[in-house]
Formats: C-alpha cells, sequence, structure tokens
C-alpha cells in the first residue's frame, strides 16, 4: 500500500448513510418444503422498501401443489400436523398455487416502527403430504444521525499514530455554538468500533471546517481551545492498532493515511429525531520506532 493511499474504515453499516440497508436472508426447511424470505434489516422512517420471497418443493414437479401466505406483525403457530394457523388478514396468500415453487417481490409503504414479517409456504398435493414451513424476520427502523467533528490527537496536524507504541491514544468529539457535547453518552463512544476507556468534558481544541471528506493528512488543525466545551476520550493502543490492521485490505505501510470514524450515541431525547453521532479524522501510520 502506498503513501498516497486511503482506506476508509467504516464502522457504522451504510445504512446510516445511504437509503436502504443490506439485506438479510432467512431460510427454513421442512421435509420437501423450503422458504426463503430476503428483507433489509434496517429500513429508513416512512420510506418504501423492497422484499422478495421464495417456496419451492424439494424434488417437486409442475403437476405439484403449494400454498403460501405473506403476514406482517401476526402471531402463527404449527399445529399438530405441521400446518400454520395464524389471525388477522395476510398481505398476500394463495391456498391453491399450481406448480412446486413460487417466488415473488414486494415493494411495501412507508413503516415508522419495527415490522416483522413471516412468510408461509406449504405442500398441499397427495405427493407430498399437507404441511408448512415459515420463516420470519424483523425489520429495524434505521436511526438517523449527526455528522459532528472529531479531532484524533488534538493540537497535532498532523495525526502521527505510532503502532509500536503503548499506552493511549486521546481524541475529542468537538463542541461548537450548535452542538453540546454533553448530550453524548460517554459509554457509547468507539473508534475504529473501539471502546473509549476515559472521557472527559473539557475545551481543547476547534472543529476543523469540513466535518466528512477528508483526505488529507493536513485535513486537520493545530489550534486550541476555543470556548466551547469537548467531549475527550481515550483508547487503549493496544484494542486500537490491531483493529486497524485487520480492517486494512493490505499490509499497513509506514505514511499510510487512514480516515478513521468515531461513533457515540446520543442521550435518549437529547436532540429531537437523532439518537446517533459520527465524525471522521486523517491519521498518518508510523511503524518505525522512536518516531512521532
Amino acid at each position: 500500500m502506498s503513501s498516497l493511499s486511503k482506506i476508509v474504515l467504516l464502522l457504522l453499516a451504510s445504512f446510516l448513510i445511504t437509503g436502504q440497508a443490506f439485506a438479510a436472508t432467512v431460510t427454513s426447511c421442512y421435509q420437501q418444503a423450503c422458504a426463503i424470505l430476503t428483507v433489509p434489516d434496517q429500513i429508513a422512517p416512512n420510506a418504501p422498501f423492497d422484499i422478495t420471497v421464495e417456496g419451492y418443493l424439494e424434488g417437486g414437479s409442475g403437476w405439484d401443489v403449494t400454498s403460501y401466505a405473506l403476514l406482517e406483525n401476526t402471531p402463527w403457530q404449527y399445529n399438530g400436523s405441521h400446518l400454520v394457523s395464524y389471525s388477522g388478514s395476510p398481505l398476500d396468500s394463495k391456498g391453491f398455487n399450481w406448480g412446486s415453487s413460487v417466488s415473488k417481490s414486494y415493494t411495501l409503504q412507508e413503516r415508522s416502527e419495527p415490522t416483522t414479517l413471516t412468510f408461509v409456504f406449504g405442500s398441499r398435493g397427495w405427493q407430498h403430504g399437507y404441511y408448512d414451513v415459515a420463516v420470519e424476520a424483523t425489520i429495524a427502523i434505521e436511526q438517523p444521525t449527526l455528522s459532528v467533528a472529531i479531532d484524533i490527537k488534538p493540537g497535532s496536524c498532523p495525526n502521527p499514530l505510532n503502532l509500536n507504541k503503548k499506552g493511549v491514544t486521546s481524541a475529542a468529539i468537538v463542541g461548537s455554538a450548535d452542538f453540546d457535547v454533553t448530550a453524548i453518552d460517554p459509554a457509547t463512544v468507539k473508534l475504529a468500533g473501539v471502546s473509549a476507556i476515559h472521557s472527559n468534558i473539557e475545551d481543547v481544541t476547534t472543529p476543523f471546517p469540513f466535518l466528512t471528506g477528508k483526505t488529507s493528512e493536513y485535513d486537520c488543525l493545530e489550534a486550541g481551545p476555543d470556548g466551547y466545551p469537548d467531549l475527550t476520550v481515550k483508547f487503549l493502543s493496544a484494542d486500537l492498532f490491531p483493529i486497524l490492521k485487520e480492517l486494512s485490505e493490505s499490509p499497513l505501510a509506514d505514511g499510510d493515511i487512514l480516515t478513521l470514524e468515531m461513533t457515540a450515541d446520543l442521550k435518549e431525547g437529547a436532540i429531537t429525531n437523532t439518537a446517533t453521532v459520527i465524525g471522521e479524522d486523517v491519521v498518518r501510520i508510523i511503524l518505525k520506532k522512536n518516531q512521532e
């Protein structure tokens, strides 16, 4: 890896930035019947989202008869014959489906609360018997995020990280006239997925003008206190440095530039319609001993 390369270590799944989350697929089989349900693991509040269902009979043919149903937030259970019973109206169902398989896609409209979907697929023919198999998945509602300024090694620019040094790595979530850092839950602060071991409220630094899109090791400031409290945090270097090596797509080289993300949760009700803060800063990797 050259010294000009940049590794963006995304610790918050991309669903917090893009519209729809990564897909999650759940599969279950009983005797010859298999049911598959694919959903996003999180969705944006009040935005449409897509799901797919698939059911099939192993060794089935076009002469088989099957059934299916798609349920939402509906209690269900198997009876003694492994047939599914449920109450309420399904989103979609067909009690007599000619053929051994079904595959369908749905676009569901806005949901403001987490929702649980269940896909039921069953055999309804003399060749394979009468029974069902069901799969279920719960889709969470993504929480809006707030971009904030962070400063790794406050007072230093560039920000060197010597992977051969022990001790702690200091950083700060930077306060401003528009952001009060006391709204953050210090116990939830993470840098590259590593939890902070210490926190304090003190004015130590000034925010860099741009919160995101940092690419240069000089996308930082040496400026000190600015009159607004910051949340200072410390991380064990012994915990942080191995994570950087694991997340890198290739071995780290001396002089590599990394963009690290810091995340934290807000205290409940601190900021309306926001649950998480996220920020980034750039560091230079140092592998040589006795060099800062």
